[in-house]
């Protein structure tokens, strides 16, 4: 290497290493532990790397250009005079965490500060919302060694430090009003032009703390179904002919939840569905529409787990003594522990 090369070499890592000294590091101080420190490490990477490609193959994902669609007219971006807090609600497994991600991936970097927290997570790690408002200020300022006296001073704190810049923040799996009222209680406590978004299955949630725009995820229809598990399994490679309507059927075994498409649509693609005859691939179906896979249970077993032990009450009621019957009439029905309000809630 003649000396020019090796002086630019030598420049090049100067700049690079100058540009690394000014990142904001990880302080191993402020995480639980280790692995908890690796594992925000590792996501934050991931997010870095896939931004740009996200936003490029964002129709790569069976219905996601819809639903970006969808919330960017409600978050109306142009506006800058206001703050606007959205609900993303859902049952269990219907993709509003990725749906969150893909939205926070196009459009955070207009803002001037911006995080993504997985709220129900770092509530479970101390069962404190005092830390949860000290997390989410170390993620969204890089506010180290913050020690907060109390939850009040914890709002008191999120309210000053955010009312002087522009926010994109978004609040995934909220479970608990509490969780909501000490990060996002009011529009007052942001910036004009600043944007919340908060993910969870529980939409009674979202009213009680009085956010008044919601987007509601519905399961994959028939046909968004069979395209995405296609797209899976075949990987852009039409399928066989003769095959439309087991495909289908094989389609309609995660009942429209993505989460569990696709792990249905791997489960197919490991077993070698490519090269599986009509008769191989009709049993493997069969099978599966007797035993449901473990996954599509343990979503709807979350879901109902997570209901409060009133609306569990009601549920079992009405599935056991109501199965088949229109909604409207089980609405009509007056039960002794409750109302339509947890019929509404069961519904939702």
């Amino acid at each position: 290497m003649n000396h020019p090369e090796k002086n630019q070499k030598v420049s090049k890592w100067r700049e690079a290493l100058t540009g690394v000294s000014y990142l904001n590091a990880y302080d191993s101080n402020t995480c639980v532990d280790e692995a908890t420190m690796v594992k925000e490490a590792v996501g934050e990477i991931s997010d870095e790397l896939f931004t740009e490609h996200f936003r490029d193959h964002v129709g790569d994902i069976v219905g996601m250009r819809s639903h970006m669609e969808g919330l960017s007219s409600l978050l109306e971006m142009e506006s800058e005079e206001e703050v606007k807090i959205i609900g993303i609600s859902g049952m269990g497994g219907v993709g509003k965490t990725t749906i969150a991600k893909c939205l926070y991936r196009q459009c955070s970097r207009q803002f001037e500060a911006h995080c993504f927290l997985n709220v129900k997570e770092i509530f479970r790690q101390r069962e404190s919302l005092l830390y949860l408002q000290e997390y989410f200020l170390f993620k969204i300022l890089g506010i180290e060694h913050i020690k907060l006296a109390n939850a009040e001073a914890g709002s008191n704190e999120i309210k000053t430090r955010l009312q002087h810049q522009k926010v994109f923040v978004v609040l995934d799996d909220v479970d608990q009003t509490k969780q909501l009222q000490g990060l996002a209680k009011d529009t007052s406590w942001f910036f004009p032009g600043s944007r919340i978004i908060i993910t969870t299955r529980d939409k009674g949630l979202l009213q009680e703390c009085g956010v008044e725009t919601v987007y509601t995820v519905k399961c994959l229809d028939k046909e968004h179904a069979l395209q995405r598990f296609k797209q899976i399994v075949f990987e852009g490679i039409p399928p066989p002919d003769g095959l439309e309507q087991l495909l289908g059927r094989a389609s309609q075994l995660a009942y429209g939840l993505p989460s569990a498409l696709t792990d249905y649509s791997q489960l197919f693609l490991d077993w070698g569905i490519r090269t599986k005859t009509k008769e191989e691939l009709e049993e493997a179906v069969r099978k599966f529409e007797e035993v449901p896979q473990e996954t599509i249970v343990d979503i709807l077993k979350s879901s109902y787990t997570c209901l409060s032990r009133m609306v569990r009450i009601a549920f079992l009621h009405i599935a056991c003594l109501f199965n088949g019957d229109p909604i409207l009439s089980v609405l009509k029905v007056k039960l002794d522990f409750g109302s339509s309000l947890i019929i509404g809630s069961i519904i939702q």
